[in-house]
């Protein structure tokens, strides 16, 4: 299971999308932001719910999509460092607002 403290790492940089939060699930965490699933937390890793992005936007991003657990499908493996880029972030954050991944903050 994935330490704590790399939970809040992924946390701190996660809040650059909006509001966010993570709990216990599947044996690793669960992040939510705005209050809508959108990552899995496990072994370290952090992966993005891309359900709705487009392919070719998703590759720009994360390059090749890496699973959380057999049988995931539609998450993107992000690195703590691409945090750093702020255009990344923008692209994102719009691109899984695009895609309803989670909502616009109110």
């Amino acid at each position: 299971m994935t330490g704590k403290a790399i939970v809040e790492s992924y946390l701190v940089r996660l809040e650059k999308l909006g509001a966010v939060r993570a709990k216990p699930m599947f044996g690793e965490w669960g992040v939510y932001l705005n209050e809508s699933f959108a990552a899995i937390i496990g072994e370290g890793r952090l992966y993005l719910k891309v359900k709705g992005v487009p392919e070719n936007l998703v590759e720009e991003l994360f390059g090749n999509r890496n699973q959380p657990y057999d049988g995931a499908k539609n998450y993107a493996e992000a690195e703590a460092t691409d945090f750093e880029d702020a255009e990344w972030v923008a692209a994102v954050k719009s691109a899984l607002l695009a895609a309803r991944v989670y909502k616009a903050e109110i």
